[in-house]
C-alpha cells in the first residue's frame, strides 16, 4: 500500500481519536478535557517494562529437548556353532534395513526425548520356529511366568521349550522383550543383551532364522550360568545424561527401560544400566563377564524337538502373576481354617508372600560376589536362605501344587475349556 493511500487510511482514526485528547498520565483516550480522568483520583502503579526477548534469543536459549542416535546391528559370521553380531550407535554406509523414527521418553511430562531409528546390514533366512505350532490356549503372562521359574531353577529343557513357544506364539519381539528384563533379574548381564534389545524395539521387521537361533541360544546360556548378579547402585538414575557418555550395552538396557513395563522392571533396568556404567571403568568386569559364560553349551535344533507338553514346563510357573492361585487358596477351607498367623497378617497377604519366597522365587545361583574374579570388585553379605514354615508345607505347598497341575491341564487341553486369558 503507497504512503498517500495510508495517510488516507489512518485520517478518518486521527480525527476520532486526536493525540491532545489523551491523558497525560496514563495516555487514555479523554472524553472530555474538563473532566479530570480517573486515573488521577486512583492513580495507577507503573511497573517497569520488561524487555522481551525475541524469538531466536529464546530459542537460543531453550535446552536442546531431542537426542538423535542410531542403533546398528552388524551381522558377522558364524563360528564355533553361534552367530556373531557386532553392536553399535553409529550411522553406517552398509546398512539394507532402517526403521522408522522411534521417539523414546522418560514420562509425557518430560521434554526431553531419543530420537532413535535402527538398522542392519543382516539379510538372512526366514524364521521357522523350528515348524513348531502355536498354542494359543496359553497366554503371554503364563508362558513368561513358566519361562521365569525355569531360568531360575536352571532347567535348561524347560528354558528351551517355553522359550521357542512364547516367540512361536506372540512373536520374537515379546520374547526379546521378556529376555532383556529375565537376565538382570534371575540371572548376570549377557554380551548379546543389545541383540534382544534391538529385536525389540525395531518394530515392523521380518525377523530371520539367525536371530531366533541366537536368541535360543542365549536362553541356553541363562539356563545354565552358574552366577547371579547383585544390583548395587539403587538411587535416581539420570536417563539422559548416562546416555550421553555410555557405551553400546549400557545404551541397550537403557532402551529396554524406555519400552516400559512394571514399574518395578524399569526402576531395576535404569539402576542396573548406571551400575554397569560404572563397572566398565574397571576392565576387570569385562573378564567377569566373558568368564562367567564360557564354555556353555551350544543349542541345536535338537533341543527343541518334539511337542510342547506339560513335562516340559514347571508348575511353579502357575502363580499371582498370572493365574487365580491366591483366590483358589483362600476359598479352600483346609487353609482358612487352620490359618495360624490371623492376628498378625491377612491370609491373603501371607499367601502372596509365602508363594514367592517358598515357591517362585527361588533361584539356584551364586551371587556373583562370590565368582573368583568378581569376589574383590563387590561386596555381599549372603542372605539366609528361607525355611518354609509348616503350615505352607502342610497345608499351602500340596494345595498350590494342584492347582498348577489343573491349570496346566486346561491349557494343553482347550478342547475341554473355553479360552482363558489368564
Amino acid at each position: 500500500m503507497k504512503r498517500k493511500v495510508l495517510e488516507d487510511f489512518y485520517t478518518p482514526i486521527k480525527k476520532l481519536n486526536p493525540t491532545n485528547n489523551k491523558c497525560s498520565s496514563c495516555k487514555s483516550i479523554l472524553l472530555s478535557k474538563s473532566t479530570p480522568h480517573i486515573c488521577q483520583s486512583n492513580p495507577i502503579t507503573k511497573h517497569p517494562s520488561k524487555n522481551l526477548k525475541d524469538s531466536f534469543q529464546i530459542l537460543m536459549s531453550t535446552n536442546q529437548s531431542s537426542t538423535k542416535s542410531n542403533f546398528h546391528l552388524d551381522y558377522l559370521q558364524k563360528s564355533k556353532g553361534r552367530h556373531i553380531w557386532r553392536y553399535s550407535f553409529e550411522n553406517t554406509s552398509n546398512a539394507v534395513y532402517k526403521s522408522k523414527v522411534h521417539k523414546l521418553k522418560q514420562t509425557s511430562k518430560d521434554p526431553r526425548e531419543i530420537l532413535l531409528t535402527f538398522t542392519t546390514n543382516h539379510i538372512g533366512n526366514p524364521v521357522t520356529f523350528f515348524n513348531k505350532p502355536q498354542r494359543l490356549s496359553f497366554a503371554p503372562s503364563t508362558l513368561k511366568s513358566i519361562l521365569h521359574k525355569a531360568v531360575r531353577r536352571k532347567n535348561r529343557n524347560a528354558c528351551l521349550k517355553t522359550a521357542l513357544q512364547l516367540g512361536c506364539n506372540f512373536g520374537i519381539r515379546e520374547l526379546a522383550r521378556r529376555l532383556c528384563v529375565i537376565i538382570l533379574e534371575d540371572t548376570f548381564l549377557h554380551e548379546d543383551l543389545p541383540l534382544l534389545v534391538w529385536c525389540m524395539g525395531v518394530g515392523e521387521y521380518e525377523y530371520t532364522q539367525e536371530m531366533l537361533e541366537s536368541i535360543m541360544q542365549i536362553v541356553s546360556d541363562l539356563a545354565e550360568v552358574d552366577y547371579l548378579d547383585i544390583l548395587d547402585d539403587d538411587g535416581d538414575v539420570d536417563v539422559y545424561g548416562l546416555w550421553k557418555k555410555s557405551e553400546a550395552l549400557v545404551r541397550s538396557i537403557l532402551i529396554r527401560g524406555f519400552y516400559r513395563g512394571m514399574a518395578g522392571d524399569v526402576i531395576m533396568l535404569n539402576n542396573y544400566a548406571q551400575a554397569w556404567n560404572r563397572r566398565w571403568e574397571d576392565e576387570k568386569w569385562r573378564e567377569v563377564v566373558r568368564d562367567v559364560y564360557k564354555e556353555m553349551i551350544l543349542f541345536k535344533d535338537e533341543d527343541v524337538a518334539g511337542e510342547f507338553t506339560m513335562n516340559d514346563v514347571l508348575i511353579e510357573g502357575i502363580d499371582q502373576q498370572c493365574s487365580g492361585i491366591i483366590e483358589y487358596l483362600m476359598s479352600v477351607k483346609e487353609i482358612s481354617n487352620n490359618y495360624p498367623y490371623g492376628k498378625h497378617q491377612d491370609l491373603s497377604e501371607y499367601l502372596n508372600t509365602a508363594l514367592w519366597t517358598f515357591r517362585g522365587g527361588i533361584n539356584f545361583r551364586k551371587p556373583i560376589s562370590e565368582h573368583p574374579l568378581a569376589s574383590s570388585l563387590i561386596s555381599y553379605q549372603p542372605k539366609l536362605k528361607p525355611i518354609p514354615d509348616n503350615f505352607y508345607l502342610t497345608y499351602v505347598l500340596p494345595h498350590a501344587d494342584s492347582f498348577g497341575i489343573i491349570e496346566l491341564n486346561r491349557r494343553f487341553n482347550p478342547k475341554k475349556i473355553a479360552y482363558d486369558k489368564g
